[in-house]
């Protein structure tokens, strides 16, 4: 993981804000879109349509719920995924992120 710092801004009455530390993880993935219309089971039991799975190395570190995150093409030169984290899961072999 790789933290960086955004710089303060500045709010409507002049003082500055902090705006809090970006974390990025650099980590192989692959991200499935979902085409049929599946559904995702969260944790307070409610279900939604998912844009897509993100599957990654058991290695990563957890994600939490509402994160936003953004899967990048192998030479960073586009976007392949973008969205905010719906539900994370650590498996035997994996873990999955549902956005």
């Amino acid at each position: 993981m790789i933290p960086s710092t955004a710089p303060a801004t500045a709010d409507a009455n002049g003082n500055f804000q902090e705006s809090g530390i970006t974390w990025t993880i650099a980590s192989p993935c692959r991200d499935e879109a979902n085409s049929g219309g599946n559904r995702v089971q969260l944790t307070d039991s409610s279900t939604v349509v998912y844009e897509s799975l993100i599957q990654l190395p058991k290695s990563c570190p957890d994600i939490a719920v509402n994160t936003p995150i953004r899967v990048m093409a192998m030479d960073q030169s586009t976007i392949r995924v973008k969205g905010e984290v719906k539900r994370f899961s650590r498996d035997q072999l994996h873990c999955r992120i549902w956005i």
